[in-house]
């Protein structure tokens, strides 16, 4: 059965830091991830670029049945396809939910560094929390692994292609 990784946390916890050095991309050459691989500046490329419409997403999610290989793992950058995929990937994939955590000074000197605003800390909590809450219904029929990012970033992604298994 195919594997899908949803990599869930907050912004700035280090989501597509981790999938970039998954799929072993320079930095520099891609700013976003899709559930299909490297922003390329589409339209709709880049997960918080999808509209929130059901379809599109549906549409998505369904391409990784002939746009991607039976053995390779989909990786999911945020949150975005998981609030609707349950009918779409329940049973058609082993579903795993990559939960990041970091300390609040570690998220807020990434989100410096990477330019964005600054968060308030209930708007980053309330953030974290709508990605535990996936994790956890991820986790009700495939399984959840908690991820501190505050680790060294070569343990860190020793660790994911542990547990998620190294395909392709």
């Amino acid at each position: 059965m195919r594997r899908l990784v949803f990599v869930l946390g907050c912004p700035g916890v280090g989501k597509t830091t981790l999938v970039r050095h998954l799929l072993g991309q320079d930095r520099r050459e891609i700013g976003r991830w899709t559930a299909l691989g490297p922003y390329k500046g589409d339209p709709l490329d880049g997960a918080d670029q999808l509209p929130h419409a059901r379809a599109v997403i549906e549409r998505s999610l369904e391409r990784l049945f002939t746009d991607v290989p039976p053995e390779l793992v989909a990786l999911l950058d945020g949150t975005r396809f998981g609030h609707q995929d349950d009918e779409i990937t329940r049973g058609r994939f082993d579903r795993i939910a990559l939960l990041l955590t970091a300390s609040p000074a570690t998220i807020a000197r990434r989100r410096a560094q990477r330019g964005s605003p600054g968060a308030a800390p209930e708007w980053l909590e309330r953030q974290t929390t709508r990605a535990r809450r996936l994790a956890d219904a991820i986790a009700l029929d495939g399984q959840c692994i908690g991820v501190d990012t505050d680790r060294p970033p070569r343990e860190v992604i020793t660790l994911v292609r542990a547990a998620i298994g190294r395909h392709g």
